[in-house]
């Protein structure tokens, strides 16, 4: 299992740093929500993480339409037990 955490308030840094391994062709790009869940619809955002991710923003945010701050889960939150698991 991962997490995958919502940061706010972030912002682009004019400090550069070498990305290496799976970083290395990345090209950074700031594309609104909107944007980036019909790049997940057309099939041009496949990492499942990401995919998760996106939609599920997407559906907080419709939820709670015009509110700044959608309550999430704590970070610190303990998964959630399953069947089968132990």
């Amino acid at each position: 299992m991962i997490r995958v955490y919502l940061a706010s308030g972030v912002r682009a840094s004019e400090e550069e740093f070498e990305r290496t391994d799976e970083e290395a062709e990345l090209i950074p790009r700031w594309v609104p929500l909107a944007e980036a869940v019909t790049a997940v619809l057309e099939g041009r955002i496949t990492n499942a993480t990401t995919v998760s991710a996106l939609l599920a923003l997407q559906a907080l945010r419709s939820a709670c339409p015009g509110s700044g701050s959608v309550r999430l889960r704590p970070a610190d939150a303990p998964f959630m037990q399953r069947p089968g698991r132990g």
